[in-house]
């Protein structure tokens, strides 16, 4: 790949490189993701992979004319080198895999088994609403860096967005729970106590019947 065995570091130094990779992004041609990636996507000169790439003169060659004396830099590694003062060692690997990014903290410096094992990696689960994780589905260090799903809400979402929610009625057959616990208990009666007081009743009217001994009228089923 052209420019990959660049020293950037030495032929472009870290505040060289932050001048470039800010001056790119600042182009109207540059596309800032909008869909929760955070991605910076260069629309300019890509080299054969795919990778962006711009043309520069290194430290070593400023006293040069013309283009000869340009080198093709691949910007996702430069952005590496301006977001952290070394050059990568390994892949360049990007964590949201989109080759023509180069935002910040989405360039890692790792071997190629890691790199290769973040391909066709789903990311994990969002929450549209509240950005928080459902499902672990990543299981890289860092993280692979995925679009967040438009179509995924936590239950909280769903009962923030039902304006319903908090006055729905409840379930017909019964009373409502709310209003059952406000009832006062004084006024009931329980079963056992009406058989007490009617039990208590037919014992005084076979008395006032029949003399001292009491008579239990018995209610037949007829």
């Amino acid at each position: 790949m052209p420019g990959a065995t660049i020293d950037l570091v030495r032929e472009f130094g870290m505040q060289r490189a932050r001048d470039i990779v800010n001056e790119k992004r600042a182009d109207p041609k540059t596309i800032h993701m909008m869909d929760g990636t955070g991605c910076v996507l260069f629309r300019g000169s890509t080299n054969t992979d795919g990778y962006g790439q711009v043309w520069r003169k290194p430290n070593s060659r400023l006293h040069e004319e013309g283009r000869s004396a340009q080198a093709a830099v691949l910007l996702h590694r430069l952005a590496y080198v301006a977001q952290t003062g070394r050059n990568v060692q390994g892949h360049a690997s990007h964590l949201c895999g989109r080759r023509s990014c180069f935002a910040d903290g989405h360039i890692v410096d790792e071997d190629a088994v890691a790199n290769n094992a973040r391909k066709n990696c789903p990311g994990d689960i969002v929450c549209a609403w509240h950005h928080h994780v459902l499902v672990d589905q990543c299981k890289h260090s860092p993280k692979c860096i995925r679009p967040e799903r438009e179509d995924v809400s936590c239950c909280l979402a769903l009962k923030e967005s039902d304006p319903n929610w908090e006055s729905q009625e409840p379930p017909s057959g019964g009373p409502d729970p709310a209003e059952a616990e406000s009832e006062p208990m004084d006024d009931v009666v329980s079963t056992a106590e009406e058989s007490t007081v009617e039990d208590t009743g037919l014992r005084e009217a076979g008395r006032r019947k029949g003399g001292s001994r009491p008579v239990i009228l018995e209610s037949s089923d007829d």
